[in-house]
């Protein structure tokens, strides 16, 4: 059995993010750099945390 692997580049926004875990049904993916390397891990919690921080602000 073969794992897709869902990931997406660290200069990629938000919304972005948001979009392509919601059509693959995850609730986390790699970022990763322009050479391909793993950078990080993000979770929907920190989209959620985020976007609270960011109202919080207005």
């Amino acid at each position: 059995m073969t794992t897709t692997i869902i990931s997406l580049t660290a200069d990629a926004k938000a919304s972005e993010a948001f979009k392509l875990m919601m059509s693959n049904n995850v609730g986390r993916v790699l970022v990763i750099d322009s050479n391909g390397s793993v950078v990080g891990i993000l979770s929907r919690t920190d989209l959620m945390r985020a976007m609270m921080l960011s109202t919080e602000q207005l």
